[in-house]
């Protein structure tokens, strides 16, 4: 072998010295160095983590309100379409609750009729919320109506259920009695005994995540028609808002 290319065979790669301990990298990161990076990677994660899925969770259930509040749109102007009154129910039959419009007025779900799916875990639920639309003067300017009010509904069928109805100018309405006129007024049993009032109405969603938690929204219908999404703003120290 010639003396040149016995001098090629033993110069060093690019980047690489050859010292007492071998091959060395004078680019690279050491296996302790990456094992540091690599913990204050897990360390940022773990901070993150929790605030990454409150907010994955709060925008769910923004989605979920937003969806509902278009789906009664849809059924107003079914209402004022087919000019007459229905009312929305909750169908609990299969493995997701799905909103409905009762078409039929039997409190059955028909073949396409506007529907909106509510997604586990949400839950539609008057139990335990904050307050805020209760107190007058209301946001809404009147007392809104709820599924624990009482009287409920009377559908076309004659049989008692609680929800919304829209009647065929798309207010929100009550009907009192079967093959009645469902009325933008209604009587509501209130612990100072009946009180006449305009019918408007608030559907609230609970979102339960860790800890015991829950998260808000509502979707309001006034008087007029008018619908509109709200979040419950927790603060820091307790209590909170409707925003």
């Amino acid at each position: 072998m010639r003396r040149g290319q016995s001098a090629a065979l033993n110069r060093p790669a690019c980047g690489v010295s050859i010292g007492k301990g071998g091959l060395r990298s004078e680019h690279g990161f050491s296996l302790m160095e990456l094992m540091i990076v690599l913990g204050i990677v897990l360390i940022l994660a773990g901070i993150t983590a929790p605030t990454m899925r409150r907010m994955i969770q709060a925008e769910r259930l923004r989605t979920t309100a937003e969806a509902y509040a278009s789906f009664l749109q849809q059924c107003r102007y079914r209402a004022t379409q087919d000019s007459i009154w229905y009312e929305i129910l909750i169908d609990n039959t299969g493995p997701t609750p799905i909103a409905y419009l009762d078409t039929a007025g039997n409190g059955v779900r028909q073949q396409g009729a506007p529907a909106v799916e509510i997604p586990l875990p949400l839950q539609i639920n008057d139990a335990g919320v904050p307050a805020g639309f209760t107190a007058q003067p209301t946001p809404l300017g009147t007392l809104p109506l709820n599924l624990e009010t009482l009287p409920a509904n009377i559908d076309h069928d004659g049989t008692a259920r609680a929800g919304l109805a829209f009647n065929e100018r798309g207010l929100p309405c009550q009907s009192s009695a079967v093959n009645t006129a469902c009325t933008n007024n209604t009587t509501i049993a209130t612990p100072k005994g009946n009180q006449v009032t305009a019918v408007a109405w608030i559907t609230y969603f609970q979102y339960p995540i860790q800890n015991g938690g829950i998260l808000y929204a509502a979707v309001t219908v006034t008087p007029a028609g008018r619908v509109k999404v709200w979040n419950y703003q927790a603060a820091a120290g307790g209590g909170g808002n409707w925003q």
